[in-house]
């Protein structure tokens, strides 16, 4: 039986290397992205406030491994508990060696 790994990640816009988001869970990776979770106070609740975040480039660094991922947040959804969904879409900065890895670990 495979055990439940937590990894977690801070969000980091690539061009102000402003920290958007800290200690957010990565919930799921594929071929074309990821989603991570994190706690709706995170990311402004209003529509207008989130908008400026849709297609904003970000480095998603996960410290436990020194893995640096790039994408681009594709949505950002609430949900229950408290809690935001955000997908982002895979750049090409990201090596695929570094996503099946990664997919490995929580699939």
């Amino acid at each position: 039986m495979k055990e439940n790994v937590k990894i977690l990640t801070d969000v980091i816009a690539l061009k102000t290397r402003e920290i958007l988001s800290k200690y957010n869970e990565l919930t799921l990776v594929d071929k074309r992205g990821l989603v991570i979770k994190t706690k709706k106070d995170s990311f402004p609740s209003s529509i207008e406030g989130r908008k400026k975040f849709l297609n904003l480039p970000v480095e998603l660094f996960l410290s436990q491994y020194e893995i640096p991922f790039y994408g681009e947040i594709d949505s950002i959804e609430d949900l229950e508990d408290g809690l935001v969904e955000i997908k982002i879409r895979f750049l090409s900065q990201t090596p695929q060696y570094y996503r099946d890895c990664i997919g490995e670990l929580l699939n």
